[in-house]
This record gives C-alpha cells, structure tokens and sequence, in this order.
C-alpha cells in the first residue's frame, strides 16, 4: 500500500510538547546549510546554520565569512564576480554598522530625555516616599543604560583611531 506524501511528511517531524496547543501546530525546523566564503581563496563550505563556530577555510585556514544561503556563490575562476559579491557584503556590514550607530545615538538621546523627566518628576512637591524610591530606581536604570551606550561609543571611537 503507498503511503501518502502528507504522511511522510508528518513522520519525518517531531512534534514539540506544549500544553495549550495541539501536537499539529509544531513541527521541527528542516536543518538547512549555510555558505561560508573565504573571499581570499575564492573557496566556499557549507556548514549547519546551527554550527556556532567560526569556519575555517579548507585551503588557507582563515575564517571564512558567513553568507546567507540564498546568495549565489560565483565560480572560481571569475574575480570580477568574487569582488562584486565581496562589495555586496562589506556594503552591507557598512549599512548595518551606520544602522546600529543611528540607533545606538537615539537610545542615548532619549535615555538622556528620560532622566531629565525623571529629575523633575523627583522635585515636584508632594511626591510620596514610595514615589520618590520607585524615581529613583528608574534614574539608576537609565543613568545605567546611558553608561554602558556611551561606554560603547568609547570603544568604537578609540578602535577607529587606532
């Protein structure tokens, strides 16, 4: 007797346990691969995309650099086209570091507007003690987070002048 592409398909999966929803809804994620290029050798591997660890490449034991896996990788023998890929990729890096910049300066903005408000809200008469406590624990938090963003940026300015 065939057996039906429909159940195959819900024996190859393993359902994930879950209380409040039926078996059905969960099914195991595929594993599916990665490429991994070496823009120096012009070599490429395909490794898990679960595989953690940097890549080594086969040929000169650099780390390769992770591309998704719905890039084309060029042949080998077309530099032109290697380049215009690696062009591709460090545009990219440019675009999500100038995005993380951005957004790491509007944090601190309004990090810095908030505890502005907080420090009025702290002076406005008959502001209880249990009031008073919970200001100053949100003024601690974000005196917090405004250090670590600035810490950040000390970091990332030092390492581009050096």
């Amino acid at each position: 007797m065939p057996v039906s592409k429909t159940a195959i398909r819900q024996t190859d999966f393993q359902a994930a346990p879950c209380p409040h929803y039926p078996a059905s809804l969960f099914l195991a994620v595929m594993p599916s691969n990665t490429n991994h290029v070496c823009f120096h050798c012009r070599a490429a591997v395909r490794r898990a995309k679960t595989h953690g660890q940097a890549v080594p490449c086969p040929e000169c034991g650099r780390p390769c650099t992770r591309l998704s896996y719905k890039l084309a990788i060029p042949p080998k023998h077309q530099p032109k086209a290697w380049q215009a890929l690696q062009n591709k990729i460090q545009a990219y890096y440019d675009g999500q570091a100038a995005y993380a910049v951005q957004m790491q300066q509007r944090n601190k903005t309004e990090l810095q507007q908030r505890i502005a408000r907080l420090k009025q809200q702290a002076k406005q008469p008959g502001c209880g003690s249990k009031e008073h406590e919970r200001l100053n624990r949100q003024l601690a938090e974000a005196r917090h987070k405004l250090g670590q963003i600035q810490r950040q940026q000390y970091i990332s300015n030092t390492l581009e002048h050096s």
